[in-house]
Order: structure tokens, then C-alpha cells, then sequence
């Protein structure tokens, strides 16, 4: 017999997507503003922003959100948020697509409304974006793609993510 061994986490974890990073147009994805909150992007196939501060989301409302692309061509670009916090993109939970210009710079607005019953807290969001006609998913391993992870918090209508009715 052979022993074995493997590591599992705790909390689980998120599907990896890690584009080609060999195969990057121009400067890739150099800035992200969602809401308020705006992320100076550095050039890699895949920006952990996780660490950074949450952008704040309220339920029910426009976030008006902007993706900077300094590739020169054109990207398809998709969001998800994992509502749930189950560590799956479900395809419910994709709240925007588009696709850039391929002028450089070109920002994208990827604004979108957040769903009146999303629930209050932390959850991670995904944009995932790949050029040459490639539609991306919350998964995309292929070539010509720039993922960005981060945390939004959703807060409730009146701000608050601590709202209780009986107080």
C-alpha cells in the first residue's frame, strides 16, 4: 500500500482562473472602479484585489462601475457575484456583460443593478474578460484573458448591514 496525503480547506475555495499569462494584448486591464471604490490594476492574466477594500453595493440600486482596457482590441467581459457564498459562480449570479472597444484606452461601463434581494455581507465578485471572440466564464483558463477577483458588500436601502427591524 502506498500512502497519500491531500490538503482541503475549510471555508472551500473558488474554481481557478488563470489565463494564459504569456498571451497579454497591450497593457491588459489597468484600472477597475466599482462604485466608489477604484483599483489601479496591475499588468497579470489574473489580480487577486481580494486584500483591497470592499466596494460597497447597495441592494436595489445602480452601481455604476467602469473597467479601463488598454489592449487594443476588442474584450469580452462578463461579472458574477457569488450572492450565495457558496464558491460557485452560477450563471444567476452573472449581473453583467459587454464587450470593450478596441481603442486604447477604452472604458467599458459595466454598471449594473443590484438585485433587491441580494443578501447583506461580504460576498467576492468576478470579472472575467478574453479577446478573439472568446466568450468567457467564470472559470476561463484560455488565452487572451484578464481575470480580477475582489469583495463587494452589499448594505441594505438605508445603508446598514446590521438592519433589524425590532430596534
Amino acid at each position: 500500500c502506498i500512502e497519500g496525503s491531500f490538503t482541503t480547506f475549510s471555508e472551500g475555495c473558488y474554481c481557478e482562473s488563470v489565463p494564459e499569462s504569456d498571451f497579454i494584448d497591450g497593457n491588459g486591464i489597468t484600472n477597475v472602479t466599482i462604485g466608489s471604490i477604484s483599483y489601479v490594476v496591475s499588468l497579470d492574466s489574473y489580480i487577486d484585489l481580494t486584500n483591497e477594500e470592499s466596494a460597497p453595493l447597495a441592494q436595489g440600486e445602480n452601481s455604476v462601475n467602469t473597467i479601463t482596457f488598454e489592449t487594443g482590441y476588442a474584450y469580452n467581459a462578463h461579472i458574477w457575484i457569488d450572492f450565495n457564498n457558496n464558491y460557485v459562480f452560477e450563471e444567476s449570479e452573472r449581473v453583467f456583460s459587454g464587450e470593450s472597444a478596441s481603442t486604447t484606452p477604452s472604458n467599458l461601463d459595466a454598471s449594473f443593478v443590484v438585485p433587491a434581494t441580494a443578501q447583506v455581507g461580504v460576498h467576492r465578485m468576478r470579472i472575467a474578460t478574453a479577446d478573439s471572440g472568446a466568450i468567457p466564464n467564470a472559470c476561463y483558463n484560455g488565452y487572451y484573458g484578464i481575470t480580477i477577483d475582489l469583495n463587494v458588500e452589499v448594505i441594505d436601502l438605508l445603508g446598514s448591514t446590521d438592519f433589524d427591524a425590532n430596534k
